[in-house]
């Protein structure tokens, strides 16, 4: 298995994990909590997951260049680090900056991958929601009309303006539906996370590939120890075959 494809293995790895284990990835957003405070709430888990997957993608170049440039881990890290360390921070990490500072960003991937996921359950829980009495008002009526599947309107809902929407729909809502208004902002976060994970997905797959083709297209700079070790060890070896030639012909 190449360096390559253990760096996308890894990388999915520690995203996936981010996503889908809570006590040491993404902080499940508390029901209530806007999404500035939510943003402080999560930043020490979001940091360690940059750290994660730039400590591994940097061990594993270490690793590779080692094997392909012979030599200590020491003559081979400061090349490393300028392959590694510089396209990760500045596409991969900025990416994780965007995200953070506009939101909205997310609605390409949120609005098609993550709708998918939450489809049929967020068509069930707002069959349930709304539910239009004659007391309605003109533009509650108009709601109902235009979504004719409810689970379209989940893509006009995100964290940040949950609650703006929730009044909107306020008149189409029954006195009981208070009950899942929590279940409702679940969904919005699950579609919300998945926009923000492929995100980051495609970028890392464009870092990974970026890193490999400089890592494979650039020479191995050694010192002159290196040289000189290498250089012994051929002659060693030549030496030995020479010896194994003349015991041959003896």
């Amino acid at each position: 298995m190449n360096t390559t494809t253990i760096s996308f293995l890894s990388f999915f790895a520690i995203l996936a994990a981010y996503y889908y284990f809570p006590l040491v990835g993404k902080r499940p957003w508390p029901f209530g909590l806007e999404s500035s405070g939510y943003a402080n709430f999560n930043r020490g888990r979001l940091l360690l997951f940059f750290l994660m997957v730039l400590l591994t993608q940097f061990g594993l170049v270490v690793f590779s260049m080692v094997n392909k440039c012979h030599g200590s881990v020491g003559q081979n890290i400061g090349s490393a680090a300028l392959i590694t360390l510089l396209p990760w921070t500045l596409i991969f990490g900025a990416m994780i900056v965007l995200l953070q500072l506009y939101p909205s960003l997310k609605a390409p991937f949120s609005d098609v991958v993550g709708y998918y996921f939450v489809a049929n359950q967020a068509d069930q829980l707002l069959k349930t929601l709304l539910t239009p009495s004659s007391s309605a008002d003109a533009s509650a009526a108009a709601i109902m009309k235009i979504f004719g599947d409810k689970s379209v309107l989940i893509n006009k809902i995100n964290p940040e303006n949950f609650e703006t929407m929730w009044t909107t729909m306020a008149p189409l809502i029954p006195s009981d539906g208070q009950n899942q208004k929590a279940s409702l902002f679940n969904l919005i976060v699950m579609k919300d996370n998945v926009g923000e994970a492929m995100w980051y997905a495609y970028t890392g797959i464009l870092v990974i590939a970026l890193v490999s083709y400089n890592l494979a297209s650039r020479g191995c700079r050694r010192d002159l120890a290196t040289v000189q070790a290498n250089y012994s060890a051929y002659l060693d070896s030549q030496k030995k075959d020479d010896e194994k030639k003349q015991e041959q012909q003896q």
